[in-house]
């Protein structure tokens, strides 16, 4: 059986196939005179899944985006009852 999501932006169902974390860093610089310049960076983790479409592709999606609509065929409300 599966875990079958939905992507609340489209209501697509998908299949739940993994999850991980997506890391990030970014720098900009911040040029405000001739001599006076600062350079910052972020950086950090997002929780993604890995979720498969009806066609077969994979793609990686953050994981607020989405909500659980069955877990092996039952919701999750009737599996935490």
């Amino acid at each position: 059986m599966a875990t079958i999501v939905k992507h609340i932006e489209t209501g697509k169902n998908l299949i739940l196939i993994g999850c991980g974390f997506g890391a990030f860093k970014a720098g900009y610089s911040n040029s405000s005179g001739f001599l006076l310049t600062t350079t910052k960076t972020d950086s950090g983790e997002l929780p993604m899944l890995a979720l498969a479409f009806p066609n077969g592709e994979i793609h990686w999606c953050e994981s607020k985006d989405v909500e659980v609509i069955s877990i092996d065929g039952q919701s999750p409300k009737d599996i935490l009852s």
